[in-house]
């Protein structure tokens, strides 16, 4: 599958309509997690669960006050979504809210900023219907992982494979585990389902609903990081002010990064996840424009390389986690019995 169809929003319908249709289809194979489920964009409601609609009807005034919150609670945060439940009258609702704002978290600029957009709602949507994205059911982190995975392969059935979603996202969640939040941290789920769209051993293109939200928890519980290992990143990254203190992509950000990778080069997690978080398209080449002139990031980036050459470095996550899977495994086999004489 290698098509791009037409962004949404962008001269073709709009986005509350693609959300608002792509629920209702989402609806038909989950009616019950879906049933208590309204939704705004930018603080307007665009979809509303028929069984809740005479409710908030009733409810005007508290529902309109609870958006109110929901949108000043996202101003405040810097969020471009959010998932969570609200009670409304004496019955527990789900409220997914959105903002029709550029975030260039998925897809880089090379491709309509919608795609992001729709992604977002995916991932929100993945909080709703993927078991594992359920905070009360795992981890922050694994519920995360979750939620990416599921806009992962929804962004793989909308679009096809011609896009820059999983190796950009990889990168700016890697970012995020360094400098940001920890719990984004699901390049190894990105990674996963890039490999598995190489191989061909799931037709993600053609898979059904429920299928998708079962393979999306699969990979989250998988390829989501020991709770130890993102410690073990962030103490590492969390000790140079200069990482997440300067804009990404910048030689001084850069140059900590790498200086906190070549300090820990021993410890490969810490390694990879610097290395993924210099990885996107756009950082890369700033890196190389800056080392036209700096000469100190010019011998790091030449120190790195070296380093990488020698130990045959691999940026890929899952490859190191399925290693460790299999080395476990066998660690944990029991013995096996001597036979009777």
């Amino acid at each position: 599958m290698t098509h791009v169809p037409a962004p949404p929003g962008a001269g073709g319908q709009p986005l509350g309509e693609i959300f608002n249709d792509t629920i209702t289809r989402y609806r038909k194979s989950f009616p019950q997690k879906l049933a208590n489920l309204f939704v705004t964009l930018d603080g307007y409601k665009i979809y509303v669960s028929p069984d809740i609609a005479g409710l908030l009807r009733q409810n005007v005034m508290q529902v309109e006050r609870h958006i109110r919150q929901r949108q000043r609670t996202m101003s405040e945060q810097g969020w471009a979504a959010a998932a969570g439940p609200t009670d409304i009258g004496a019955t527990r609702l789900q409220h997914l809210s959105l903002k029709d704002s550029d975030d260039d978290r998925y897809v880089s600029d090379k491709f309509p900023q919608e795609m992001n957009k729709v992604a977002v709602f995916d991932h929100e949507m993945g909080h709703v219907l993927v078991w594992e994205a359920w905070l009360f059911n795992t981890n922050a982190h694994v519920s995360e992982c979750a939620a990416d995975a599921f806009a992962a392969l929804r962004h793989i059935q909308r679009y096809g494979d011609r896009t820059d979603f999983l190796e950009h996202a990889a990168a700016t969640v890697a970012h995020s585990g360094v400098a940001g939040s920890k719990i984004h941290f699901a390049s190894a789920v990105f990674q996963k389902i890039a490999a598995l769209q190489k191989s061909g051993k799931v037709d993600i293109a053609n898979l059904p609903l429920e299928d998708t939200v079962k393979l999306a928890g699969r990979i989250a519980v998988d390829y989501s990081f020991p709770l130890d290992v993102l410690d073990r990143i962030r103490d590492a990254y969390d000790a140079s002010p200069a990482v997440g203190n300067n804009d990404c992509g910048s030689a001084a950000e850069s140059k900590a990064i790498i200086k906190v990778m070549l300090k820990h080069k021993d410890d490969e997690d810490i390694y990879r996840a610097g290395k993924l978080a210099l990885g996107r398209a756009d950082v890369r080449q700033s890196i190389a424009d800056a080392c036209a002139s700096d000469a100190e990031l010019k011998d790091l980036c030449a120190e790195m390389a070296k380093h990488d050459k020698a130990v045959r470095f691999s940026p890929s996550f899952v490859a190191a986690m399925d290693k460790r899977r299999a080395q476990d495994k066998r660690a944990h086999k029991p013995a096996a019995k001597k036979p009777r004489r």
